[in-house]
Order: C-alpha cells, then sequence, then structure tokens
C-alpha cells in the first residue's frame, strides 16, 4: 500500500477514489470529510442552482420529489446543509420564518419584499473603496460582507397577492 494510499484509508485526506462511469466525483466536504456526488445531492444543489425564487427546503423537497420520489424531506435538509458548509449554496435568513437558500454564492446582494417576502438577487454594489473606508473606519479587515435592501415589490405595488 503507497504512502497515499494508505492516508486516503484513513481518511486524513478526505478524498474518494473516482469511478468511471458512476456518477460518483471527487469532493471534499468542509470538515475534510469526503462527500460523495449522489444522484440525491445533485439533484438537490441543481434545483436550487436553477431558480431565482431562493427557494425554501420545503420547497426544493416538493421539486425533488418529482424526480426521485423516494428522497425524504430530512435527506433535502442534510443536503442542503452540507451544500451550505462547502459553500455550494447560501442559507439566506430574510425575516421569515423558513430559511431561504441561494444556489448563486457569488458577490451580489438581495432585495426582500416587506409585504410577501420575495427575495431578488440585487448586483453587488459595494466596491473596493466602500471596503476600505469601513477597514479605516472601524479597524477591521474586511473577509466578506452581505447587504440586504427591503422595499415592496412590483407586484405588491400593484395590489395583486403572491401565490
Amino acid at each position: 500500500m503507497s504512502y497515499l494510499q494508505s492516508l486516503t484509508k484513513h481518511g486524513r485526506l478526505g478524498i474518494l477514489n473516482v469511478k468511471i462511469g458512476t456518477n460518483i466525483i471527487l469532493i471534499k466536504g468542509a470538515c475534510g470529510n469526503p462527500m460523495r456526488n449522489t444522484k440525491q445531492r445533485q439533484v438537490v444543489l441543481d434545483i436550487v442552482r436553477n431558480t431565482d425564487t431562493h427557494p425554501t427546503a420545503d420547497w426544493v423537497y416538493e421539486q425533488a420529489r418529482q424526480i426521485i420520489p423516494n428522497i425524504s424531506l430530512g435527506t433535502v435538509y442534510r443536503l442542503l446543509g452540507r451544500l451550505q458548509e462547502e459553500g455550494l449554496v447560501v442559507q439566506l435568513e430574510a425575516g421569515s420564518r423558513k430559511s431561504r437558500f441561494d444556489g448563486r454564492p457569488g458577490a451580489h446582494q438581495h432585495i426582500i419584499c416587506e409585504q410577501c417576502g420575495h427575495i431578488a438577487d440585487v448586483p453587488d454594489i459595494i466596491d473596493d473603496t466602500a471596503t476600505e473606508r469601513i477597514q479605516q473606519l472601524t479597524g477591521y479587515r474586511v473577509s466578506t460582507h452581505r447587504v440586504e435592501w427591503f422595499g415592496i415589490c412590483p407586484r405588491c405595488q400593484s395590489g395583486k397577492t403572491s401565490a
């Protein structure tokens, strides 16, 4: 057994062997624990990434059941948690009772309707100048930021109720 195989076997590298033709790829979990790219994991990730509605776990579950009828709600919650740990999705706490998930973890902001709770993406408008100024004012070294805007969405402004 090679040194690399020994480290892999004992979990010190946190990697998986890749088998061609099995849809299992090499993924390293946030805590060094490997996470296989199972069909369930890929379906949940695809659902979150391919919607701009910032869905709840319940909504993701309902969509996933159309593809994998026997998937459980608990599995969806666990997968969303792991995907969040890996930085592939972001969990939003936007003032509602249920967390919402964003499949675009890159730099952008959100605007949240104060009436219906709809969340929309907004391009990141905080530039390096603002970050430098905040660092000067506070003495902090800024690593990241999160800005949320609140208002009334066009649908609520027009008097239409959300579905």
